[in-house]
């Protein structure tokens, strides 16, 4: 078949070209799009930082005003207490008080006088003022008085104390202005603080500065809120003073203006901070250029409504708000361009491969079929990849069971450590024996998930008698049966199966573990029979039982997870992914308040082969035949325990903490080892660094255990390996292996 004509270069280009256009502009619309989210994401910011700056100042004046009102209603509870005060007295309280809050300029007592009672006050006023003719008086101005107009009652001011002077003295009458007075029947009517309009008064404090008159009724605390006033407490406050202490700090970074709506308009302004000082009203603040990108917060003074605006600073730089934008529109045009280019080569590249694919038809459906291959091998690795995750949040949720014995032995050591006559205590020292076997266990379980994970543990099947071992298994659990007052029952048929006898015994002690420990009291029965030709092996308890739901869940693999981190135990999980492993089928019957049982179903062996090899206890050990142990590990803990235990057993240990102590050792005919017993992770290097030397010593291979906390150790397939941590059992059951191995020559 004869190849079809290629097109011209420019034919060629011509769609490609069109097609890069296309991309570019819809990629610079969608970056065009992008930048102004940007630009809004940061003018957002910036609004939330105000809002932020406004609340937290707005607060901060809240307690600024509530600390200089607390003034006075100090003040009043003076004058509440009904107790004599003297005008001495009553200056080192007011000064006392303006000391300790900030603002106050004056504080005065005005008591309620009747018209009846009026010439008495003024005898009183007389002798205070130390002068005869004192009177009840109004100012007219210019510093002249006149008798107070008569009236049912007045205010006149019996006590003041002005911390820098002011217009208002002892004996004027406090009804005379009309703001005064207005303020005080206010307060009387409402009995909470009532102030008058904000003015200029040059006679309190700095010339110009802005104050405010508060008055608080007092009443007598015997009569009630109802009972007639006995007289009102008054504080002079500086304005400028409560707000420049909590807005000056942030001169920089806001400018501020607050208004007192209940004030004409003329006297609205209060404070002002980074603006015009001639603003009078809060209408002239909203029409200037700028104000609408403020925040607004309104509060209380006494019973007059504040208004607080808060602006951002003038001459703002827009690079701040601009920067990320352009950022982002400079690499949004960047990468658009480069994809724009990418697509235009790929598509004349994608052309010509197609020209070739007509040509090469065989070469092209080959390399279609690599392709698919290396899809499926990847798919196959993500896979694998997923279950190792989920295997790996099991055994982080597994740390719950951990620190259980863990927690328990570390109590029971530092008993011992704190009272050693306590290690003659049998009961105390099977405590602190079973902590240990239970933390052993675990990290046994845990070692058993790794090997189950990485494919190192393989099941080798074979004919056995089922009930020696289940006996054993019995026997082993009637400890904790006893010291959890549970009974422990067995109905066992002497039948035999095929499986492997190393796994099928995890698999039903961990399934007695789980029963004991979960169930509160009653009994746990382990029974094995045979129904419809299969192997029923079965573990029964009288514990609270399982709802559906959590029966579903308890054999779930991603139920199994969250049950570790609730502290149910590795026990099921590792039931069930050794009877997995082996093929057998694993169920759960389970009725809440009515027990569980799970049964496993076995394979029926041949009759024949019942009386094969069995599993069951192991022996005792037997007596050391293997002369001088040569110790290599760098924990001097592990070691000196490990060497200890060695020497119990009748064994001459040599230590080395370090390759380079073991070749020295080694090296020394005197100390010439008959058993080695090596960890792998050494300080200055892999333990199988020393296989040269410890096949040329005398002449012979040396039988050589490996210690290993590494569950994979791939570098010692084949080799013996005691993986830490280890039972005293497995210790000596590996050395013994070891040492079989180099009698045999293997």
């Amino acid at each position: 078949m004869p190849a079809a004509p290629a097109p011209d270069a420019p034919e060629m280009a011509r769609g490609p070209l069109l097609r890069a256009a296309a991309v570019f502009v819809v990629g610079l619309l969608l970056t065009l799009a992008g930048s102004l989210m940007l630009y809004d994401a940061a003018l957002q910011r910036e609004r939330r930082g105000l809002e932020d700056e406004a609340s937290a100042r707005a607060r901060q004046l809240e307690l600024s005003i509530e600390l200089a009102l607390e003034s006075l209603h100090a003040l009043r509870a003076l004058f509440e207490a009904g107790l004599p005060v003297a005008a001495e007295g009553f200056e080192r309280f007011a000064r006392a008080e303006a000391a300790r809050h900030r603002g106050t300029l004056a504080l005065g007592w005005a008591p309620r006088v009747a018209a009846a009672e009026r010439p008495a006050f003024e005898q009183q006023l007389a002798r205070l003022q130390g002068r005869p003719g004192a009177f009840i008086f109004e100012s007219t101005g210019h510093g002249l008085r006149r008798p107070a107009l008569a009236r049912p009652a007045h205010f006149p001011l019996l006590h003041l104390a002005a911390v820098e002077g002011g217009e208002i003295e002892p004996g004027q009458d406090l009804l005379a202005l009309s703001a005064r007075r207005l303020a005080i029947e206010a307060a009387l009517a409402s009995g909470r603080p009532a102030a008058t309009k904000v003015r200029r008064a040059d006679a309190w404090g700095a010339p110009g500065e802005l104050v405010i008159q508060v008055f608080l009724p007092v009443r007598a605390a015997e009569g009630g809120p109802q009972a007639p006033p006995r007289g009102v407490v008054m504080g002079v406050f500086s304005v400028s003073e409560i707000l420049g202490r909590v807005f000056d700090p942030v001169a920089e970074r806001l400018r501020v203006a607050i208004f007192d709506r209940a004030a004409p308009a003329a006297e609205q302004a209060l404070y002002t901070l980074g603006l015009d000082e001639g603003l009078r009203q809060e209408a002239e603040l909203r029409a200037q250029a700028g104000a609408e990108g403020g925040v607004l917060r309104l509060f209380q003074f006494a019973d007059r409504q504040w208004a607080a605006h808060l602006l951002p600073p003038a001459g703002r730089s827009p690079l701040s708000t601009l920067l990320w934008p352009m950022a982002g529109l400079g690499a949004g045009l960047l990468l658009t361009s480069l994809l724009a280019v990418y697509l235009f080569v790929a598509r004349v590249r994608g052309r010509q491969l197609f020209i070739l694919h007509r040509q090469l038809d065989g070469v092209q459906q080959r390399l279609i079929d690599e392709q698919v291959a290396a899809e499926v091998q990847r798919r196959l690795r993500e896979q694998a990849q997923a279950a190792a995750r989920a295997r790996s949040s099991f055994l982080q949720a597994a740390s719950h069971d951990l620190r259980q014995p863990l927690h328990a032995l570390s109590l029971y050591l530092n008993l011992l450590g704190d009272a050693p006559e306590r290690g003659r205590d049998p009961v105390f020292m099977a405590q602190l024996q079973h902590s240990a076997a239970a933390l052993q266990g675990l990290f046994d379980a845990l070692l058993d998930i790794g090997r189950l994970e990485s494919g190192q543990i393989e099941p080798v099947p074979r004919p056995f008698a089922l009930r020696p071992l289940l006996l054993g298994l019995i026997e082993e659990s009637r400890v904790l049966a006893q010291r959890k007052g549970l009974r422990l029952l067995d109905r066992l048929e002497a039948v035999g199966t095929v499986s492997d006898p190393l796994l099928i015994e995890r698999i039903v002690r961990n399934l007695l573990v789980n029963a004991l420990r979960y169930t509160p009291q009653g009994w746990v029965a382990l029974r094995c029979r045979v129904r419809g030709g299969r192997l029923r092996l079965q573990v029964f308890d009288s514990g609270p039982g399982l709802a559906p739901a959590q029966r579903r869940r308890l054999l779930d693999e991603a139920a199994g997870a969250a049950s570790a981190r609730e502290g149910a135990g590795l026990g099921l999980s590792i039931v069930q992914e050794l009877a997995r492993k082996l093929g057998h089928p694993l169920s759960l019957r389970s009725r809440p308040g009515r027990g569980s049982v799970l049964t496993l179903e076995l394979p029926l062996a041949d009759p024949a082969t019942e009386g094969g090899p069995q599993a069951g206890p192991v022996a005792g050990p037997r007596p050391w035949t293997a002369g001088r142990v040569l110790l290599v590990d760098d924990d001097p803990e592990v070691r000196a325990a490990t060497a200890a235990r060695l020497r119990a057993w009748g064994a001459t240990v040599a230590e080395a903490g370090s390759l380079a102590e073991a070749r020295r050792v080694l090296a020394d005919p005197a100390q010439s080892p008959g058993l080695v017993l090596l960890d792998l992770q050494l300080p200055d290097g892999r333990g199988t660094e020393l296989l040269p030397a410890l096949r040329g010593a005398g002449g012979r291979p040396l039988p050589t255990v490996w210690l290993s906390a590494d569950p994979a150790a791939a570098e010692l397939a084949g080799a013996i390996v005691l993986r830490k941590p280890a039972s005293a059992l497995k210790l000596r059951s590996a050395l013994d292996a070891a040492e079989r191995a180099a009698r045999s020559g293997v």
